[in-house]
Order: structure tokens, then sequence, then C-alpha cells
């Protein structure tokens, strides 16, 4: 798995833990609830967070909040490095929750806010906007490192499923890189619990098979590929992708990891149901119940990072998250 940008754990604490200051536009659920898909404004309480991008004009924000501009033209997703200032979820360039390090240091955010207008929705979805990488170069490391954003969640918890749209443009390489990333509420980089990779160990490919990396570091760098119904990841066409994980009780080899990824065409078209293509129980992550574990996954990391030589030019859209804690978020449902 090494080819997988430092798939290892992260001893790095840096990020604050998210808190909501009373009155401010935190405490209205708009750090990890702007979805307008069912249950994704804060209403479920099993729901852990949601985007789907869309503007959010029509709903209560504080008057401070960076997307209350957005009007009925999208908005701006993304438009501060965190490692800018210090960025932190109290912070007034914190944007609905998300931080990371998508644009090199001094380039500029391409498109504004790396939001994209599809035209119109895709069919999963009522909002027509979708986050995106930009296009990564893959010349050099810096370069590599777009669309590495993440997302906290209200609490920390050690079961949960995760689900997200992803549309890789015409001409899309897949080059040994990150997709998601299971961590713990203040890690700041590199992979705690486990992560999720295209072609890792492998070169550039048009098409991805995607791989789960976990084990550092009690048994070594592990890479559990799909073993249910196997399916590559291709460009031009919506992907729908579910992760479930429940980590291990204290110091046991009793976790499980399930994996269901859908084709939804160029138009994103949901098929009849879910089709699972990973399933594996016994596995250890090395939660202990201790301290140092911070309660267990609190962050999501959502990227497509490379090593340098090991990607190629590419951009790929994003929309649709959903994260819920022990229950199958399924396709996207809007009212």
């Amino acid at each position: 798995m090494s080819r997988i940008i430092e798939m290892r754990r992260s001893s790095g604490i840096s990020l604050a833990t998210p808190s909501a200051p009373g009155g401010s536009w935190q405490s209205q659920n708009l750090l990890y609830y702007t979805s307008h898909e069912v249950g994704g404004d804060g209403s479920n309480a099993a729901v852990l967070g949601a985007e789907d991008f869309g503007p959010l004009e029509n709903t209560n924000l504080h008057s401070t909040h960076p997307r209350k501009a957005e009007g009925a033209n999208g908005g701006s997703w993304y438009h501060k490095n965190a490692d800018e200032n210090s960025i932190t979820p109290t912070s007034a360039d914190f944007t609905c929750g998300w931080e990371g390090s998508i644009f090199p240091l001094g380039e500029p955010i391409t498109p504004a806010g790396a939001i994209v207008d599809l035209g119109t929705p895709p069919n999963f979805s009522q909002s027509r906007w979708a986050a995106t990488s930009g296009l990564i170069l893959g010349v050099t490391e810096n370069d590599n490192a777009r669309l590495s954003a993440w997302r906290h969640f209200p609490r920390a918890v050690t079961e949960l499923n995760t689900r997200f749209y992803t549309f890789p443009k015409p001409g899309y390489l897949f080059g040994s890189e990150k997709v998601l990333v299971f961590n713990r509420i203040g890690d700041d980089g590199g992979i705690y619990w486990c992560g999720l990779g295209f072609n890792p160990g492998a070169f550039p490919g048009s098409g991805g098979d995607l791989m789960l990396g976990y084990g550092f570091p009690y048994a070594g760098d592990l890479t559990l590929t799909m073993n249910v119904d196997p399916i590559e990841v291709t460009a031009s066409k919506w992907w729908c992708v579910e992760a479930y994980i429940k980590l291990n009780t204290n110091g046991n080899s009793d976790g499980i990891f399930k994996l269901w990824v859908d084709d939804c065409g160029a138009t994103g078209i949901n098929p009849g149901s879910q089709t699972l293509r990973m399933n594996y129980t016994g596995l250890n992550f090395g939660y202990t119940g201790g301290g140092a574990d911070q309660g267990g996954i609190g962050t999501h990391w959502y990227e497509n990072w490379a090593n340098t030589g090991a990607s190629a030019d590419r951009e790929r859209y994003w929309t649709n998250f959903m994260v819920k804690e022990a229950e199958q978020c399924g396709f996207a449902a809007y009212a």
C-alpha cells in the first residue's frame, strides 16, 4: 500500500475539535447538514453529515455564513486551504464543515469555490452542483495534492456508513490514489483507521480497482480487494459508492468492512438495488477504547491525492455525500 500517500497511521492532531459558539451559524447545524436530500438537514438523528452542494439561499443562514451569498447560481464550497491562517471549524473561512488542502498554496482555486455547474442535475440528485478537484497535472507532489478535503462529524462513532457519488471525467486515468479515509476527529493527515484507494501500487490506468488499506501499524500494510462481484470504476460515468465500517471492539479482531459500488451511467440513473462488492469480517483496525482513539471515527477525508510519478492528468467530480451512524444510506433520496 506504500504507493497510496502514506497509507499508515497519522500522529498529527492539530485540528480543532468542532465546537459551536452560541448564536453563530455553526450552532445551526450548518457545519454538518448542507444537503437537500431527505435527512440531510439534520432531521434524522442517525445522519452525521450530508452535502449536495446545492444553493442554501432559502435556509435560515446566519448573516455571516460563507454560503449566505450563494443565491441561485450555486456557490463557494471551498475558497481557502486549511493550512492558510490555521482555518478551524470556528473561523470565518471554514465553509460548511469542510476544510482541507485542495490547491497548492499561492495557486488560484479554479473554478472559483471549487464548484462546477453540471447544467442539469444528475438523475439521482436535485442539485446540479458538484465539487471538483480541478485539473490535476500529475507532475509534482503539490500538483497531486488536490481534493484533499475533510469533514468533521458532530460526534465520533465506532460504526458508520458513508456514501458519495463521483464522476471521473472523460480520459481520467486512475493513478494509485486515495479516495476515502477514515480518521479520528483530530487527525490532520495520513490514515488512521483505514482508507480506500484506487489501484494501490500500480501506475495510471483507464480503470480503477477500489481496495482497502488497513492494519497499520498492527499487522503491516494490508490490502483488501473486492471479494464479492468485483467491478472496475471507469471514466465518463457516475458511480455510487457506499462503505460500511464497524471498528473492532477493544483489541479484538472482530471489525467489519463492506463496500457497495454501482454504475449509474453518464446521466446518474440509480440501478434497482445496491451491489455489494466487498465483505470482510474479523478485522483488527487497532481500536483499543483508549484515549488516543478519540472515540473512534470522527472525520472523513475525500481525496484523489496520489504519489508523484504514480498519477496522471485527471479531474473528478463529487456530490451527494451522506454519513450515517450504523444505518445504510442507500441511493440518494429526495422528497
